[in-house]
């Protein structure tokens, strides 16, 4: 049966990226049927030939090929993805969807060739194709491709002419681009332009839009109107959404919509942490240096978009938006005049008041109320004018702590009480302050000696060290010491 792309490994030495690429090889969406991974070897035997063996007799879709690669006799995908010679280097790892977009790219658009996006490893950096998805990329746009290689589909048929990593003016045909999402993160150093600044920037919410309006420095023309970028801080997609100039008096203004609901061509903006940038795509340098959004001043509040959760933060020098607050609260200090006790026949119903979130439309998302180390539920319901986190609460005489959870994000104070006293009446006060913690006035134990194998090991050069802890852990050998260090004292 053809598989739908073969995928060329190149193993020269011990290989130490294998494991990682192996594992994001393994993850893709592509199922084992319809790929194989060809793990060439340019001589046989040896400590790498049995590790590559090793990880070709565990999955049913890897090969191990040794000596020249024959396109027509060991590839049996109609698509060629070779990642290359420099692995050592650049440390490949696809993600998850690489090899099913580029196939479903290449032949939904008739290519001979595509090339995939690099990620760079601990950069904020992008290259050329960034928001540059088409299906035959113009002969000058080849042509100043630099810098660290994207990944390149071929075609099987093309790749048995030109190669598999063919120069991309040699091949025949249509070559072209995936700029959506990166499809692969390296390592590597690069040289990345500067393009502007963002000088200044404002954003508030607008009937569940998040409206940005951001000053530039050099300032933004209307024929050069930047894109908004926004890449996920954990899973590294990214995302790129058209903006428009408008001219504010006499400074152009950059102005971008975020609606979460409906920022993808699937729907919803993915769950999780979204760090926000502006980038001019198309630059004439090989990578690109966007220029982050600062945390906006007020500060952005948060919002509740029906049932979803976006909570506003900020993550060293650029604002996060974070949809399904994961790793931010939506939840801050709440005012004492914003809470409220109610006692009915079904019992005691906690009401905080979120005054500063964003409410569009009816909706409730539970979560976890802490009263101390008692863990109840609680609801935060939006009734389209406003939103109210509510709670069925109960306790012994005591003033306990409000806190709250929801999701995976974090636990947070909300700086609030409950006061519940002997009588059962409760009500809602500043949360006391934490009791300082008594100094301890124990006696501090006496200094250890240091043992047998720290005394000998440091008398000796550095370089020796872990030979001389070895033997020093050798009951043999801490019996000889202990007996010449007798006659020394006797001596």
């Amino acid at each position: 049966m053809t598989a739908q792309v073969s995928v060329v490994v190149r193993v020269d030495g011990p290989a130490p990226w294998l494991t990682a690429l192996a594992a994001s090889l393994d993850a893709q969406t592509l199922g084992y049927d319809d790929f194989e991974t060809v793990l060439v070897l340019a001589e046989p035997g040896g400590p790498t030939h049995d590790r590559v063996a090793d990880f070709a007799r565990h999955r049913p879709n890897v090969r191990v090929v040794t000596g020249e690669l024959v396109v027509a006799e060991h590839l049996q995908g109609r698509w060629v993805v070779d990642l290359g010679d420099d692995l050592d280097e650049r440390r490949p790892e696809l993600f998850p969807q690489a090899l099913g977009q580029l196939v479903a790219f290449g032949e939904t658009h008739g290519c001979a060739a595509v090339l995939g996006r690099a990620q760079v490893r601990g950069r904020r950096v992008l290259d050329r194709l960034f928001a540059r998805d088409t299906g035959e990329l113009a002969a000058d746009v080849l042509g100043s491709l630099t810098g660290p290689a994207p990944l390149i589909a071929v075609a099987a048929q093309v790749a048995a002419q030109v190669g598999t990593c063919p120069r991309l003016p040699d091949v025949p045909g249509a070559v072209g681009a995936l700029g959506d999402h990166p499809v692969v993160l390296i390592s590597g150093p690069v040289d990345a332009d500067e393009q502007f600044r963002v000088a200044e920037a404002v954003g508030h919410w607008v009937d569940g839009t998040l409206e940005l309006r951001a000053i530039l420095d050099p300032p933004a023309t209307p024929d050069a109107a930047p894109v908004l970028h926004l890449r996920h801080a954990k899973t590294y997609d990214e995302l790129a959404l058209p903006t428009r100039v408008e001219q504010d008096g006499a400074r152009p203004v950059v102005v971008a919509a975020l609606d979460v609901r409906a920022a993808t061509a699937d729907g919803p903006l993915p769950d999780g942490p979204w760090e926000l940038h502006l980038v001019q795509p198309g630059d004439t340098s090989a990578w690109i240096e966007p220029a982050p959004v600062p945390p906006l001043p007020g500060p952005l509040p948060s919002a509740a978009i029906g049932g979803l959760l976006v909570a506003s933060t900020r993550r060293q020098d650029r604002q996060v938006v974070d949809v399904a607050a994961t790793a931010a609260s939506v939840v801050g200090k709440v005012p004492i005049a914003a809470g409220s006790v109610a006692e009915s026949a079904r019992g005691s119903l906690l009401t905080l008041r979120l005054d500063d979130l964003s409410v569009l439309d009816a909706g409730a998302v539970r979560g976890q109320l802490f009263l101390g180390s008692l863990v109840l539920p609680v609801d935060l319901v939006s009734d389209g004018d406003s939103v109210r986190l509510q709670s069925w609460v109960s306790g012994l005489p005591a003033t306990l702590p409000v806190h709250t959870r929801f999701g995976i994000g974090p636990r947070t104070a909300t700086g609030l009480a409950l006061q519940i006293d002997g009588d059962g009446a409760m009500a809602v006060v500043a949360e006391p302050p934490k009791p300082e913690k008594a100094v301890s006035t124990k006696p501090q134990p006496a200094p250890r000696r240091p043992s047998l194998t720290q005394r000998v090991t440091t008398r000796v050069p550095e370089p020796l060290r872990p030979a001389v802890r070895t033997v020093a852990r050798n009951p043999y050998a801490q019996r000889a010491y202990r007996a010449v260090r007798a006659r020394r004292a006797k001596g």
